[in-house]
């Protein structure tokens, strides 16, 4: 299998030539994006190119609709627009759980870098009888050949027997459909399996599904356990052609995942030029530490309220567009501006912008940074996708955008770490002068030792040691629960 991915900044025209594309070469084409206001302002787009063009062309989105199933809908489309000419829309999300084995004779053009890892954390004490009788767990070992405390998870030969409506409708069961279905596309197929499942093949097997247990005994203890789930992109392998569209992609942490687990995909980097002349300009990036990080354990405490009071209170009058994570926003509601959610990836609609600020953090948890391990990822790949990215995304939704524009551009961010990642991309621009400015309102020099900073990744022998006690405490915690349970004598 074969999968084109194209470099360009963000700003250089990626979305318009596909769509260009598109409209003038006739084909059948799904085109995946983020978010379905972003779908809403490419079909308008694409609407006015094929009419400017008097191009005959089909251009229909599919999202979420009350009484719609948006899984059939899209499984639907090579039969439902079995056309010369068509482009449809659907969302990110919907690309994680559609069948695409019935596309041949389709492309598929994925717009920004999506997420390709499920993740959920339960707490299932009262549930281990169901988890046992329809679920197999395979220890992952350690580099001891000792249980790592993860393991893969597939069906059992009863778990066949449950489609995920059967989940749908049951109050107690519903919040588990995501991880059976995430299972159900993990496991071999047996010959037994009941009919509905009969068009899948055991070539079709492309996800995996880990979760934090050695047997499913460790979870009567009551402590939550997680489980993630990996999609591969071999589910489009039904599709004439491939393609990811997105700044950096080669550089995130999807990437890197993806690359790792599906080592016999050829990636084709296609250099995509700029389709755009721009004028030259200046970026001016600025950052409130050099000392520390922007990390959400810091935001909650009441000194790191105080730091965004602050900095709220310091860009009070500022014309511009700006977010932080939803937790954070009361802090800084002084802030002057257009407040925005984080995820704005190919937006047009602020291009007048001149300014953008983000108090942003999403660092690793240590459970994720264990994950990151098992995975073969190093840790600092998912603070550069999730945290770095998304603010690069942010403020590329302003004038930097526009290529006739040679305003002065003002980028405001927590830390210095996210300030040279912003000032390292804007430097490779050749029409962009970039500068870098630290605004010290009293935390500048403060350093974190205790509270924001990344958690530590456990030693094999610390993690097996923390296992050990975890199931000495489970045992004293059962046979405590056994004596309360013991008739008391009479006297």
């Amino acid at each position: 299998m074969k999968i084109k991915y194209y470099t360009a900044p963000c700003g250089a025209g990626k979305s318009y030539q596909a769509a260009t594309r598109m409209i003038n070469t006739p084909g059948r084409y799904i085109v995946v994006r983020d978010r379905v206001e972003a779908i809403a302002e490419y079909q308008t787009q694409l609407y006015g190119m094929a009419v400017a063009a008097n191009v005959d062309v089909r251009i229909h989105s599919i999202v979420a609709t009350k009484g719609q199933s948006v899984r059939l809908n899209v499984e639907e489309i090579p039969d439902k627009y079995n056309v010369h000419h068509a482009i449809i829309l659907i969302t990110h999300k919907a690309l994680m759980m559609c069948d695409f084995s019935g596309f041949a004779g389709w492309s598929i053009i994925i717009d920004e870098t999506p997420v390709v890892i499920d993740r959920q954390d339960l707490q299932t004490s009262q549930s281990r009888a169901f988890f046992e009788a329809n679920y197999e767990l395979e220890n992952i070992k350690n580099d001891k050949d000792k249980p790592s405390g993860w393991s893969g998870v597939t069906l059992s030969k009863a778990g066949w027997d449950m489609a995920p409506a059967d989940f749908e409708n049951d109050d107690c069961f519903r919040m588990l459909r995501v991880f059976h279905e995430r299972v159900t596309a993990a496991s071999t197929l047996p010959e037994s399996a009941t009919q509905r499942m009969a068009r899948r093949s055991v070539d079709e097997v492309h996800r995996a599904v880990i979760g934090s247990l050695d047997e499913w005994s460790d979870m009567d203890d009551g402590r939550r356990w997680t489980w993630w789930s990996l999609w591969s992109p071999k589910q489009l392998k039904a599709f004439d052609s491939v393609e990811f569209m997105a700044n950096a992609f080669d550089k995130s942490m999807t990437f890197e995942v993806l690359r790792n687990f599906n080592r016999d995909i050829e990636w084709i980097e296609v250099p995509l030029s700029a389709g755009r002349k721009f004028e030259n300009r200046k970026v001016v990036v600025r950052h409130y530490t050099d000392s520390h990080v922007a990390t959400a354990t810091l935001f909650d405490t009441e000194k790191g309220q105080g730091y965004l009071n602050a900095i709220a209170k310091h860009q009070a009058k500022d014309r511009q567009i700006w977010m932080t994570n939803d937790r954070h926003a009361d802090a800084l509601s002084e802030m002057g501006g257009l407040k925005l959610k984080p995820h704005q990836a190919g937006s047009n609609q602020y291009a007048d912008q001149h300014a953008a600020t983000c108090i942003y953090a999403v660092k690793p948890s240590s459970e994720t940074r264990a994950m990151m391990h098992l995975l073969g990822v190093d840790p600092s790949v998912w603070t550069r996708s999730y945290e770095h990215e998304a603010i690069l995304q942010f403020v590329n939704r302003t004038s930097i955008r526009d290529p006739q524009s040679t305003a002065t551009v003002t980028f405001t961010v927590y830390d210095k770490e996210q300030a040279d990642y912003l000032a390292s991309y804007f430097r490779d621009q050749p029409h962009c002068e970039v500068s870098v400015e630290m605004i010290d309102l009293g935390f500048a020099h403060v350093k974190r030792t205790k509270a924001g900073v990344a958690p530590r990744v456990l030693t094999v022998d610390e993690a097996e040691a923390k296992r050990e006690a975890r199931k000495a405490q489970k045992t004293e915690a059962q046979r405590k629960r056994r004596e309360a349970l013991k008739p008391k004598p009479t006297e």
